[in-house]
């Protein structure tokens, strides 16, 4: 294709529509027609038994190409049915068909396409003329040397075993797709008809409940008339009975209650009576100004190692925990994150601090020997 050819094909590209005219026969003559010649076809056949434009002098016997023309703007998809059977008529080795702004190129002798309409090879803008790699797009399949030399029909069937090597895949993947589908839903039948049964042996449970329920209330009022006493109320059931148990909302859960008040901490049991462990850990706190601290912190501030903290904290909260002393240590959990910086935090009881910052208050002096 020479500079000349190119340049006729921008121009055609470029056309405005008020010069390639609006009816079926502006499009063939003004814009078909100058682009098959464009392509190298210099004979064309015109209506030929109600078809627009046939290709066929000039190119090896049997090659035909069925040319149908819309007017401008004509939505192609209407006109499938009529390009499929006009192919089939001249047994067409391509067809396009174009409404001036759209071209189709078709394969018509393919039989193992699903329909005509998955014969389509190509679509070419009339704009897109200009761009020479859409052009030769087009002459590679339209062009008269191309449909002569066989080129146009290699380019065919390349695409048509690319094609073809798809439909295969897709089939095989839908095939797989309802056998899966098909086995499901079949399990989910059977899911559905056990729920349905369960449902129903779910009601007759409820009902059997409620059958024992009211022959309780029966025997019983029989019973206290015989008797003129009110029966022993029963005790809450299972289900009921964490709803009924009264709750101490100033105690956590996992503290227990007790009956009476625990006592207080004296003096001796917190300095004189405490282990060297548990003094150190306490002057620690003292000395650091901090009523809280994790135990990775004391065991940093301290040089101690963490092992030692646990039964030395555990001497005074077992105490708290036993019911003899109220609460002087709080230990509780630090988010997730700052578990290992951290440990577990310690906290001096609000109430104990201020004596144990007077009786470790030589720790600030001491420093590390506290």
């Amino acid at each position: 294709m020479h500079a000349d050819d190119i340049e006729q094909a921008k121009r055609l590209a470029e056309m405005p529509d008020e010069q390639l005219g609006s009816s079926e026969e502006d499009v063939k003559l003004n814009f078909v027609v100058p682009l098959l010649e464009l392509l190298g076809h210099s004979r064309l056949r015109f209506e030929h038994k109600h078809k627009d434009i046939l290709l066929r002098d000039g190119l090896p016997p049997g090659t035909t190409v069925v040319v149908e023309t819309k007017r401008l703007g004509e939505p192609l998809d209407r006109h499938l049915g009529q390009l499929s059977r006009y192919s089939s008529e001249e047994r067409s080795v391509l067809s396009l068909l174009t409404n001036g702004d759209e071209l189709r190129v078709y394969a018509p002798m393919w039989p193992q396409a699903p329909s005509f309409a998955h014969t389509h090879l190509c679509t070419v803008r009339r704009a897109e003329l200009a761009q020479p790699p859409r052009l030769f797009e087009l002459v590679g399949l339209l062009g008269a040397e191309a449909l002569a030399n066989g080129r146009s029909a290699q380019r065919v069937e390349r695409e048509k075993h690319r094609r073809e090597k798809l439909w295969k895949e897709a089939d095989s993947i839908r095939r797989a797709a309802q056998q899966r589908r098909k086995r499901l839903e079949a399990e989910l039948r059977d899911v559905d008809e056990r729920l349905a049964a369960l449902e129903g042996d779910r009601k007759r449970l409820h009902d059997d409940l409620a059958t024992v329920a009211s022959d309780e209330r029966g025997a019983l009022a029989k019973l206290h008339a015989c008797y003129g006493i009110a029966p022993i109320a029963p005790p809450p059931s299972a289900t009921g009975r964490a709803a009924s148990r009264p709750q101490r909302a100033s105690l956590p859960a996992h503290e227990p209650q007790f009956d009476h008040e625990p006592a207080e901490w004296p003096e001796l049991e917190l300095r004189d009576e405490a282990t060297e462990m548990q003094r150190l850990i306490l002057a620690t706190m003292v000395r650091a100004g901090r009523r809280s601290m994790g135990t990775q912190e004391i065991v940093r501030a301290a040089g101690l190692k963490a092992r030692r903290l646990g039964g030395s904290i555990t001497g005074f909260t077992g105490l708290t925990n036993r019911g003899l002393r109220d609460t002087l240590l709080e230990v509780t959990r630090p988010p997730y994150r700052d578990q290992k910086r951290l440990g577990v935090i310690v906290t001096i009881a609000e109430k104990y601090w201020p004596i144990i910052q007077r009786l470790y208050a030589d720790a600030k002096e001491e420093g590390s020997d506290a």
